[in-house]
């Protein structure tokens, strides 16, 4: 981020190979599920949604996996619905305990990480260093010490969510289709491809790291685990072996090399910032048939990128950015300032509006800050 003027920061979008900052190896410290029934998702504190990585499929050269089947029958998100960050502070209220502060030598903070947000979030903020065409709205308060950051759709994606169609819809569920496919309930077991596809149902991981000298906390939606055993309590979850599953075109002469590389450097940041090694590649014809399933690794990503002289030093140099120019802007509480920074479409500049507590993207709700209000009173007064 280069300079100010009033309430606009402008930043370099190919800044060139940078120094990697620290980014210290992501910890798990908890888990929860996501189960979607009637239109609506509910948390669940435990592993129910976990899924394993079925290698029936990786021991076939070709494979003919067609994605349209059952896709009729497929049970999607509800447009339109704001979780906001509500699954996180869930989790929190739940597991405070794991991430409190001492008092001691900071009084003001009540929990470890500065940063509390999704990790799609701050995929969104690293990957804007190269895909500008990227638009998005986040919002940050200060609660207790710690800065919260929610996402919102633009109206323009609103708008895209509410008139999709059919072939916008169906080449979303190729995606989770191909998941199915390629994951089971037990490791012995096979893919259940003859259910219904349920996209709102998930399984996330909550991760704690360092970004230089900054404490971050976001939960991350895992795909699936690559065990030969079924995994019960006790769990390690850090000697667990996590990986992603993704679906592409095939490259050919006709690809938009940009395009791609903004989906490659997205692939590159979701698998970094949870520490995954390896993803499972669907390639696909225009028809939705996967004939091929490439292991990549998420180094081989980094080489890739590369070549096409994207580095993902810049990316996570301008996430660290990004996050210390919010460290010196936000300083009202929750209930006094909402801080919304707005990235426009392909624009090199993320604008900031600083609107009232009670504003409609408020997003810490009474159910979390009032309980919690009395948390810290409690352990201030024992001091």
């Amino acid at each position: 981020m280069t300079s100010q003027n009033n309430s606009t920061w402008w930043f370099d979008c190919n800044q060139g190979k940078q120094e990697r900052p620290k980014f210290e190896k992501p910890n798990i410290i908890g888990y929860f599920s996501l189960n979607m029934q009637g239109g609506k998702r509910d948390y669940v504190g435990d592993y129910s949604q976990l899924v394993y990585l079925s290698k029936c499929m990786l021991r076939k050269r070709k494979v003919h996996l067609n994605l349209n089947n059952g896709l009729d029958k497929a049970i999607r998100k509800p447009v339109g619905k704001d979780e906001r960050i509500d699954f996180i502070l869930t989790w929190i209220l739940s597991n405070y305990n794991k991430i409190t502060l001492d008092p001691q030598p900071e009084p003001s903070r009540w929990l470890k990480p500065e940063f509390i947000c999704y990790r799609g979030t701050l995929t969104k903020i690293a990957t804007s260093n190269y895909d500008d065409s990227l638009a998005w709205i986040l919002c940050a308060v200060k609660f207790h010490g710690t800065i919260y950051i929610c996402a919102y759709d633009t109206e323009e994606q609103k708008h895209e969510q509410l008139n999709q169609t059919p072939n916008d819809l169906k080449f979303t569920s190729y995606g989770f289709k191909f998941e199915q496919y390629m994951t089971a309930d037990h490791p012995k077991s096979m893919p259940r491809t003859y259910e219904p596809v349920n996209e709102g149902s998930e399984f996330s991981c909550v991760y704690t790291t360092k970004l230089n000298d900054m404490q971050l906390l976001y939960p991350a939606e895992m795909d699936a685990v690559d065990s030969d055993v079924l995994l019960e309590e006790p769990i390690d979850w850090n000697k667990i072996n996590f990986v992603e599953f993704k679906t592409s075109k095939e490259l050919n002469r006709n690809t938009n090399l940009e395009y791609w590389y903004r989906k490659v450097i997205r692939w590159w940041c979701q698998s970094y910032l949870v520490g995954v090694r390896d993803l499972f590649c669907g390639n696909r014809s225009h028809k939705g048939i996967v004939y091929r399933v490439d292991k990549k690794s998420v180094q081989s990503l980094e080489h890739d990128l590369r070549e096409y002289n994207w580095y993902v030093e810049d990316c996570l140099k301008f996430c660290e950015q990004f996050l210390n120019h919010l460290k010196t802007v936000v300083k009202q509480d929750h209930d006094k300032c909402i801080y919304k920074f707005y990235k426009p479409t392909n624009r090199r500049q993320v604008e900031l509006e600083i609107l009232p507590g009670d504003s409609e993207l408020a997003f810490l709700p009474d159910w979390f800050t009032d309980p919690v209000n009395k948390i810290v009173t409690s352990r201030d007064n024992s001091f």
